[in-house]
């Protein structure tokens, strides 16, 4: 498994993800992430912290993936210590037509969300056979 980013399987967020204010009561942000390429197909994995799976939300519309979550903890009255205020993550990725949408999987553990893409099978590796004359 090849840790590489493919930006032609998935896209950068959408320029359409609203920029937060000062006054926004959560802090929003764009979560990292990094995806992971098989002959099967593809591991997207998201890094969103503290966030439940109540928390989380997760579309796909055409082959937009918008994924948002909130991670809902007060903030420390301390300046700072941001780790420990709410936040609203989102992220919104192209899904490459090499994929089949109707097959994607979604886990999270630990903070990281880890979704699984599959090949649509006609794009799957496959040996051609060579005919004598």
């Amino acid at each position: 498994m090849s840790e590489q980013s493919h930006p032609n399987e998935i896209a950068a967020p959408s320029p359409e993800a609203e920029t937060p204010t000062v006054n926004d009561p959560l802090r929003q942000e764009r979560p990292r992430f990094k995806t992971q390429t098989t002959e099967a197909g593809l591991q997207l994995s998201v890094l969103l912290p503290g966030v439940s799976k109540e928390d989380l939300k997760i579309d796909l519309e055409d082959r937009l993936l918008t994924i948002h979550g909130t991670r809902n903890r007060p903030a420390h009255e301390h300046y700072g210590e941001q780790e420990d205020e709410a936040r609203e993550y989102q992220l919104k990725v192209n899904v490459h037509a090499d994929y089949d949408t109707s097959k994607i999987s979604a886990t999270l553990k630990d903070g990281i969300l880890n979704l699984g893409l599959q090949k649509r099978p006609e794009m799957a590796k496959r040996t051609i056979d060579i005919l004598a004359n």
